[in-house]
């Protein structure tokens, strides 16, 4: 009878750490994914951002009533940085300031390709322009480090160039 009663005891407890162990497994496979993803969409974000940065560096310096201001003329084409991906950024990211920031950046961007597409033109006052340029500036740089930081050693990811 003991006999049965052990068997009974080590066959549970294989099949309870068979599961323990696939759950484990399923774990960090979820877990790379998720951080996959992440990379993912960083890498994008940097990659969307500094087309902004080119385009807002390009432009015709002209005073207006004694202000300097940046006139846009050439068309400018938001880039594909969707809602959803925003907000898988939020619920991936450990730094939740990173998308609040960048919604703000693609609602100025959404203006200024409203203004160049709808009327051939922008003009943005100076004051009001070099604070959005370095604000991306920083989350340029920001996105690069969370990028190194999280991408580690993972050899599917390139390393960026600064």
């Amino acid at each position: 009878m003991e006999e049965h009663i052990l068997h009974i005891i080590t066959t549970g407890l294989g099949a309870m750490s068979g599961a323990y162990c696939a759950y484990r497994l399923a774990e960090s496979r979820l877990r790379r994914n998720e951080k996959e993803k992440f990379l993912t969409l960083v890498l994008f974000m940097i990659e969307q951002l500094s087309s902004i940065e080119a385009y807002l560096k390009n432009y015709e310096r002209i005073k207006t009533k004694g202000v300097d201001v940046a006139f846009y003329t050439e068309p400018f084409y938001m880039p594909d940085i969707k809602s959803e991906y925003i907000l898988s950024l939020m619920e991936l990211s450990h730094d939740k300031n990173i998308p609040r920031s960048l919604m703000a950046l693609v609602n100025f961007c959404r203006k200024i390709e409203d203004g160049v597409n709808n009327y051939n033109h922008c003009c943005i006052p100076i004051p009001v322009l070099e604070p959005i340029q370095n604000q991306l500036i920083l989350e340029i740089r920001s996105l690069y480090g969370i990028y190194e930081r999280e991408r580690g050693n993972n050899k599917k990811f390139p390393k960026l160039k600064d």
